[in-house]
């Protein structure tokens, strides 16, 4: 029989879950920005960029500039190479930011050039480290065009390759979330007020002993498990029945793409945050809900906690495995294959010229290895890759 929750100081403090939360490129560091609104104290913020001016407009008080030697001080100019060459030339810089850390937290919006290069580079390190880290990228609006949407999903699968786990978080169905009727900076605005939301109620629970204690263990089995690859909702009411609304408008996020991700996971964790007047009634209630929308064989990891001096509101947070994104690739190829092989045989075909795909997931043998730097040139990477080669066949 298990024994009933036992309500704790909610404000006693945890020792191993030293956090810090990294902006990388121009979007990690708006949504940065954003964040310092939230917390009146909190884990360390850090701006990572390899453009100097937007730097110096963030308010974050820790800031990183990348590569200066490389991009003179300016951004990449949308070239992941470029970013990714300028975050290998600060190695020693970025291994710094790992020191004394149990939990990294790494935003950026994929597409351009220092957010979708550098974010994956920083990821490694992490795990080379021995510090947890969760990804959390936005993806561009579909008028963007498809060059920036590609250049997204590539620093998206470079991502999966090295952080623990990756949240993707599509633009174009948060703004949706947001409103039509909203300006798009204002709605940009209120998506990284959300996001900023979410990442404090999920530092709060893992820093907190709180009323229902959730752990780093939590977090780090549910990582091992989901091929990383995550989903993030978050709800948050207030009023009369804050807790019904709260968990309704968390089970429509967009995220979780009409309650189909939840049909498929196979883990979860679930954070309530809430004033000195939330009760285990409005836990269960929350609990109950989410549990109901899943498939019934997931493994659910519960975290509850109260923010002292607050009252009359609810905010929740959902992390779920979600694996997905394999399967998609999966289809597509095979419904490429059926194609090609129903296609006519008969006639000539048109000669296909394609680039070979040799860049490697990460550093191979060398993964582990100081690296070896000749003029800020990572010099164990291979010279095609940092020269931007394209190998052609």
């Amino acid at each position: 029989m298990n024994k009933p929750a036992k309500i704790t100081d909610p404000n006693a403090i945890l020792d191993p879950c030293r956090t810090v939360v990294i902006g990388v490129g121009g979007g990690g560091v708006n949504t940065l920005s954003n964040m310092l609104g939230e917390w009146s104290e909190g884990p360390d913020l850090v701006a990572v960029h390899t453009d100097g001016q937007k730097l110096k407009s963030c308010g974050v008080s820790r800031k990183i500039q990348l590569g200066a030697g490389i991009t003179g001080g300016m951004g990449c100019g949308g070239d992941l190479v470029v970013g990714k060459r300028a975050a290998q030339a600060d190695y020693p810089v970025i291994r710094d930011l790992f020191s004394g850390v149990d939990l990294a937290f790494i935003v950026t919006s994929l597409g351009g050039g220092t957010g979708t290069g550098a974010a994956p580079v920083i990821a490694q390190v992490a795990r080379e480290e021995g510090v947890l880290s969760l990804c959390i990228a936005s993806m561009p609006f579909n008028f963007e065009g498809d060059e920036k949407q590609l250049c997204a999903e590539k620093g998206l699968d470079s991502l999966m390759d090295c952080a623990d786990a990756v949240v993707c978080m599509p633009n174009e169905r948060l703004i949706e979330r947001m409103g039509s009727w909203k300006g798009l900076a204002q709605a940009l605005k209120e998506v990284d007020a959300e996001l900023a939301a979410g990442v404090k109620t999920m530092w709060t629970l893992f820093r907190q002993t709180g009323i229902i204690h959730l752990d780093m263990s939590d977090l780090r089995k549910l990582t091992e498990n989901a091929g990383h690859f995550c989903v993030l909702a978050m709800g948050h009411a207030t009023g009369k029945d804050k807790a019904k609304t709260a968990v309704s408008s968390l089970l429509k996020h967009p995220s979780l793409d009409g309650g189909n991700v939840l049909g498929r996971t196979t883990g979860i964790i679930a954070g309530i945050l809430g004033g000195i007047d939330l009760t285990l009634q409005d836990i269960n209630s929350v609990m109950k809900e989410i549990s109901e929308s899943t498939s019934g064989n997931v493994r659910i990891s519960v975290g509850a906690g109260i923010e002292k001096g607050r009252r009359d509101f609810v905010s929740l947070i959902l992390l779920a495995s979600d694996s997905l994104k394999e399967p998609e690739l999966d289809k597509q190829e095979e419904s490429g294959m059926a194609a090609s092989s129903s296609d006519d045989s008969s006639g000539p075909k048109a000669p296909r010229q394609e680039n070979l795909n040799l860049e490697p997931a990460g550093r191979g043998v060398f993964r582990g290895v100081e690296p070896t730097f000749h003029e800020g040139e990572d010099l164990d990477i291979p010279t095609f890759i940092r020269r931007g080669i394209r190998i052609e066949r």
